[in-house]
Formats: structure tokens, sequence, C-alpha cells
């Protein structure tokens, strides 16, 4: 876990309010997606986060945002976000952000009832840059022991994320929510 860094948020509460917050940005680039619908387009099979004592395998940039996904989900239900930390390079920007707002919720005794996000759509913008639209289900988070737990709807949700093989596999660099 990457509790040595430094925090850049203090409650699991901020960043939920970031999170919500960020779409709304006026700086961020404009999605390119099709309008939501009410059903998910069928998505290619999960890939799973690399372990990290094997040796990591060259994952196409599809499937490195997938397998961040994936380890993202499996944060959310255990507080391990070592598996999103390998996917992402050491000054990724955004990725601490996800990190830490898991790291803070399950050391402070709290937790979170969800599925997750499920990638809905996949579109390449440039060689190392891709959008991708999530659907994010419905749950709750209790953000510490003893608090009551907070609840959110499901929504669809747009991010960039930009990536970069310098210096072995490749690995998320940039992560930003897109303007709805």
């Amino acid at each position: 876990m990457r509790m040595a860094r430094h925090r850049l948020v203090g409650t699991a509460g901020a960043v939920a309010a970031l999170l919500l917050g960020a779409a709304a940005c006026g700086g961020d680039p404009e999605p390119r997606f099709a309008p939501p619908t009410d059903q998910a387009s069928p998505s290619a099979s999960p890939t799973a986060p690399p372990s990290e004592s094997a040796a990591p395998e060259r994952l196409t940039r599809e499937e490195t945002v997938r397998a961040w996904v994936d380890a993202r989900n499996a944060a959310l239900q255990d507080g391990d976000t070592s598996a999103m930390s390998a996917l992402s390079t050491a000054d990724c920007r955004g990725c601490e952000n996800f990190e830490l707002g898991i790291e803070d919720v399950f050391s402070a005794g709290g937790s979170y009832d969800t599925p997750g996000w499920e990638v809905r759509e996949v579109l390449p913008v440039a060689s190392e840059v891709i959008d991708v639209r999530v659907d994010s289900a419905a749950g709750t988070t209790v953000n510490e022991a003893g608090s009551d737990p907070v609840s959110y709807p499901a929504s669809t949700r747009d991010l960039r994320f930009t990536l970069t093989e310098a210096g072995g596999p490749r690995r998320i660099a940039n992560i930003v929510f897109l303007a709805s």
C-alpha cells in the first residue's frame, strides 16, 4: 500500500465529493461516447490483475484498463490496493486519489458494499489514450467504524486513461473523469 505517500485527500467523504464533482470540471475533454442506454453492451471477459510474483505480461491498453478496474473493484471488497498500484506508474496523476480513498476507509474500520464498476464501452483516442465508459453500481460506504452507511445511486461515468510503456510493461499514467 502507498501509506507513505503524501495524502492528497483527508477522508473518504472528501474523495467521494471530489469524484462526484470532477465531472463538472470545465477543463475536461468532452467524451465521444453515444448517450447512455438502459442496457449495458457486452464486454470482454475481465482480465485478472497480474500477480506480483509473476513476471508481468504485455497487456493491451484495453486489457490494462480492464485489469485496473477489476483491481479497483477487488480493493473495494478488502482494502488491498496493491494490484491497482502495480498497474499504474509511481507518479500516476489521479491514481493515488482512488487508492487513498479506499485505504482511508479500510484503515478507519469502514467498508464498501458495492460490486464497483463495469466497463461498458472502450474508445481508443490516441496511441496510449483510451476513453472508457463505466457503469457504477449503486452501493453504500461506511466511512469509519460505527458511522452510518452513505448510500449512492447507480451511475454511468466516462473516464480518460493515459498509459505508458516507459521502463517496462504498459501502466496507467493518468486518470481523469470526462465532462458528461
